[in-house]
């Protein structure tokens, strides 16, 4: 029971403390980045789970994830309808 608790506490640290990496990592402004590492310093675990629920969007990720989605979208329009799609 012990290796359990052990391994739940390991990840907990790890998520944590990608959590505080990744609040610097976002660069918010000072009072936003200020209260997330208020948040999850005083509340390790209820903190930490609140941030990555709410952390706000990475505008590169966004603009990453449009032109994905772009791409395939292209990707589609490119091949050739061959059949009813069923591997025929």
């Amino acid at each position: 029971m012990g290796i359990l608790w052990a391994a739940i506490a390991i990840a907990i640290a790890i998520a944590w403390g990608i959590g505080i990496v990744d609040i610097f990592r976002r660069r918010l402004d000072a009072m936003h980045t200020v209260a997330w590492l208020l948040l999850v310093l005083i509340l390790p675990i209820f903190g930490t789970i609140l941030y990555w629920v709410l952390r706000p969007e990475d505008p590169d990720a966004l603009e990453r994830k449009a032109a994905a989605q772009a791409d395939i979208r292209r990707g589609r329009q490119d091949r050739p309808y061959d059949g009813p799609g069923l591997g025929m």
